[in-house]
């Protein structure tokens, strides 16, 4: 408390005092299916719309995120997997802590948030999304066009963003500029 408005004894009939902090939090939801590749600590971009960028680090999300902060919907209850009621599409609400004295200029503003789950190492082979299937065993292939035939390749997949996929062939058998099978 840094101002106390009433004494001991008195009956309060407004504000009791006035509590700051000099934590700035951003608070956000994200899809179920996104929540789950996130942990407390990780390291948080925010981004206004004038451009102002600042780090922040990631200190709660599903149930640690208090229930009155969660966004919007202060009254919506959060379910017990972390928000999603077992639709892993359902948002799940995050709160990023920003340094002191960063982004006090645009409190109850909107802001970019970007954390970074993963980087590949490199220049990699990526197909579109639309281009791998996995079979009920887990085992994923990418159809490959051999002239007029189409053969399948297995492939181990990685990271994915923007609608491609990061692949690795086995052996030698899938090259940059191979013409996929998309969507059959």
């Amino acid at each position: 408390m840094d101002k106390v408005s009433v004494k001991t004894g008195d009956t309060p009939s407004g504000p009791v005092g006035t509590v700051t902090s000099s934590e700035v939090v951003v608070q956000a939801v994200v899809p179920g299916s996104d929540a789950t590749l996130l942990r407390a600590g990780m390291t948080a971009r925010v981004e206004t719309p004038d451009g102002e960028e600042v780090e922040g680090r990631l200190v709660a999300l599903g149930d640690d995120v208090p229930k009155n902060d969660a966004g919007d919907d202060k009254d919506a209850p959060v379910a017990p997997d972390g928000g999603s009621g077992g639709d892993a599409s359902a948002p799940v609400p995050i709160r990023i802590s920003v340094p002191s004295g960063k982004l006090t200029e645009n409190a109850d503003g909107s802001a970019k948030v970007t954390i970074e789950v993963g980087a590949s190492d490199g220049d990699v082979l990526t197909v579109p999304i639309a281009a791998l299937h996995t079979s009920a065993d887990g085992q994923a292939t990418v159809r490959v066009r051999r002239g007029t035939t189409v053969v399948r390749v297995s492939v181990e997949a990685g990271l994915s963003a923007e609608g491609r996929v990061e692949v690795t062939p086995s052996g030698d058998t899938l090259k940059a500029g191979d013409p996929v099978v998309v969507g059959r």
